[in-house]
This record gives structure tokens, sequence and C-alpha cells, in this order.
């Protein structure tokens, strides 16, 4: 099954040594996505893995946790347009100059910058679904996910509700 619902793991760390990761989201302000984010980054350093987040939009918010666990924040500026194929570039060759194993979105919009880097350089994409306020109502949004989940190995919600609003 593609949709995994989030959970509290139990038992002891997994090791994620060697892991090379990438976070991509838009932005690390401080809502729940940019805290799940984080959170994830600083669990999965403690376990070995080398984590990196790359924003799309801005770098705003609290970073000073990410810095003070060594994970760089990157901006990759992406301009005000449906998709930057420029960014989208830039994004392929940072992927590849870090040696990124993974790659973890945040939002619709990483994930269509996720999907296209991660075909172009083989690398596993999976997306974490944090709301469903983008897609409940509309079917254009519907469509453009289900169509972007073609390229991720993963889509893991954080919860029921928000799994059935995209079915």
């Amino acid at each position: 099954a593609l949709h995994r619902e989030a959970g509290r793991p139990s038992g002891a760390a997994p090791s994620f040594e060697g892991l090379r990761l990438a976070h991509l989201i838009l932005d690390m302000g401080f809502g729940g996505a940019e805290r799940l984010a984080q959170n994830l980054a600083i669990a999965m350093g403690k376990c070995g893995a080398r984590c990196h987040v790359l924003c799309l939009d801005a770098v705003s918010g609290n970073t000073e946790p990410l810095t003070r666990h060594g994970i760089p924040v990157e901006l990759l500026k992406r301009r005000p347009v449906p998709f930057d194929p420029v960014v989208c570039l830039r994004l392929v060759r940072r992927l590849k100059a870090l040696g990124i194993g993974l790659l973890h979105a945040h939002d619709l919009a990483s994930l269509a910058y996720a999907v296209a880097a991660g075909r172009a350089l083989g690398i596993p994409v999976v997306m974490t679904e944090h709301s469903r306020h983008y897609i409940e109502e509309r079917v254009l949004r519907r469509l453009e996910k289900r169509l972007l989940c073609l390229g991720v190995g993963r889509l893991v919600t954080i919860g029921t509700r928000v799994r059935r609003a995209g079915e």
C-alpha cells in the first residue's frame, strides 16, 4: 500500500547509519510540517543519518535547533511560477553534490520538485502529507496529488482523516 499512517515507534531506535537524507519543504516557518521536518531531521541525525533541509521559498522561523545539531538549512529560491525548471536543476545538482540517497517532501509543491529530481537521479522519494486543506475540496489538487504520487515510494499521512481526504 502506498499510504502509511504515522505512528509512534516502539522498541529501540533504528539505525540510519550512512543514510544521506534531504527534507524538501517550502519554508522552515513555525507550522506543523516545519516542526515535523525539524524533529525528524534531528531524531534521524541522532540515529546516524546525515540530514539536510532544503527550502524552496524561504528560510524563516526557528532553524537554530537544526543548526545546533549540525543540520544545514539551505535556500534554493524558487521563482513565483507554477514550476521553476531552474530551481529543479539547482535541486538536482545539490542532491547529487550531497550524495543524497532519500528525498522527503513535506508538501505538494515540494513533491513536484522531489519527484522530478528523484527520477533524474534515481533517488527514492517519500512524502508526508501534513494536512488536507489544499486537496479536500479541489478536484484538480486531488488529481495532481495522485499523479505526483506515481513517483513516490511511500506516502505517510498524519492520520486517517488526512489519508481519506485525498482518496
